[in-house]
């Protein structure tokens, strides 16, 4: 896997203490690919200064923990270290978004006006649609 660069940042702005934090900063130099993997297959057992605990999807490339420290390292200017855990982790962040979206679903299904219309359009579906940003 080839990966450009990523530009140092001095003094990183915000504090990196989730993986929401690490994927904003990935998809930030334009990393995208790591981005999706770490999106898609880390489970975050352990975060601290400078290190993470983590779990991996079997589908996870192998060398992603190698290549996202490297990142780490270039990007804020300081040593990571990051070990793979037999602890199941937290869901991954792609994991919580569909959670997430499932509970909107429910709560939309239960609203009045919804019922009204699903009664009046038996087999329909809902679906949730993001908007532009």
């Amino acid at each position: 896997m080839i990966m450009a660069a990523p530009q140092e940042i001095s003094a990183p702005s915000e504090k990196l203490s989730s993986l929401q934090d690490i994927v904003a900063l990935l998809n930030a130099q334009r990393e995208m690919i790591l981005a999706g993997q770490v999106y898609h297959y880390v489970h975050l057992v352990k975060m601290q200064e400078g290190r993470l605990e983590v779990a991996l999807d079997p589908q996870a490339d192998p060398a992603l923990t190698q290549n996202l420290r490297k990142f780490l390292i270039a990007a804020t200017g300081a040593q990571w270290m990051i070990s793979v855990s037999g602890a199941p982790g937290a869901p991954t962040l792609a994991q919580q978004a569909q959670g997430q979206e499932a509970a909107l679903l429910a709560e939309i299904k239960e609203h009045p006006v919804v019922k009204a219309a699903i009664a009046l359009f038996p087999g329909a579906e809902i679906k949730v649609q993001q908007g532009e940003k």
